[in-house]
């Protein structure tokens, strides 16, 4: 997975491994933060957990952002059989989406391998985790360093100031060190960037005090100041596109038909609307320019 999604996540399970097996639903125990660089295989695993219960495993959890998943079944299979390796204990391995678009067809929750027979051979559990299809309310209500994920869940948009508040409320409860509560903020910005723009996440959050007072959101809410900027510029010339477009285009081939009207207002790129303007001199009717 991709930076700075990958070092986020791996900072949440370092805040509160035990929140990650109750999340899981998995047996408790004394927990240890484990080495994930296995060195048989070339990527370091996401991060893995030893729980120390009546049967001692280890948790091990991918974070997945990206488009290319085809191949995590086997790459979770590796990862689960050198640890298992390398630690001598079960390993609960599970893959946690963070966005549709890391969704594949592959991930189904079994890996099953079959031989040139075509009679399976191997068959491998895992747990898919799919975050946006899981209500806020189970992030809400889970273990306090899973409150980032709650903004990027089953949630519309107009819900999230209510999501941000309900989350300031148990961060000021639950943790007292302001380190910590700014490793949560950043990671909810950072992972909100999977889903809304710098602009919504920076003004969603500026009403946070603990949030407010780090550096980090200053550093942040600077980057939506610029985002802003740049997303005003561009809205301008979009505009500037389409009445010059209308405009040149009626007095060079007449009234504008409606549904040509509607179709140039969809387009919302300042390039494309240039290009059609630099086109009027070549066509004859609105029909040739906007087929």
């Amino acid at each position: 997975m991709s930076k700075p999604y990958d070092a986020t996540t791996k900072r949440l399970m370092e805040l509160h491994p035990e929140d990650w097996v109750d999340f899981l639903n998995l047996p408790q125990g004394a927990i240890t933060l484990l080495d994930a660089d296995l060195s048989t295989i070339t990527t370091a695993a996401d991060r893995i957990l030893r729980v120390d219960g009546p049967l001692p495993y280890i948790v091990h959890n991918e974070f997945e952002s990206g488009r290319h998943t085809r191949n995590v079944p086997f790459r979770l299979l590796q990862y689960n059989v050198h640890a298992e390796g390398k630690y001598g204990l079960p390993v609960v391995s599970t893959v946690f989406l963070l966005h549709p678009g890391s969704d594949h067809a592959h991930i189904t929750g079994i890996l099953r391998r079959r031989g040139p027979d075509g009679k399976a051979y191997h068959r491998f559990r895992y747990g898919a985790v799919r975050v946006w299809q899981i209500p806020a309310e189970r992030f809400l209500t889970s273990g306090v360093s899973l409150l980032p994920f709650a903004p990027i869940a089953a949630v519309r948009e107009t819900d999230l100031p209510d999501i941000i508040r309900r989350m300031e409320t148990r961060v000021d409860r639950e943790i007292e060190e302001d380190a910590r509560a700014n490793d949560l903020w950043t990671a909810t910005y950072i992972l909100m960037g999977l889903r809304y723009n710098s602009l919504t996440n920076a003004q969603l959050l500026q009403g946070v005090r603990r949030m407010k007072e780090s550096v980090t959101y200053q550093a942040i809410l600077e980057e939506g100041r610029l985002e802003g900027r740049l997303e005003g510029r561009r809205e301008g010339r979009l505009e500037e596109a389409r009445r010059l477009l209308l405009l040149f285009g009626s007095q060079r081939l007449g009234p504008v038909p409606a549904t040509i009207r509607e179709s140039i207002e969809r387009i919302d790129s300042p390039e494309s609307l240039e290009a059609l303007v630099h086109r009027l001199m070549a066509v004859e009717s609105w029909s040739e320019l906007l087929p």
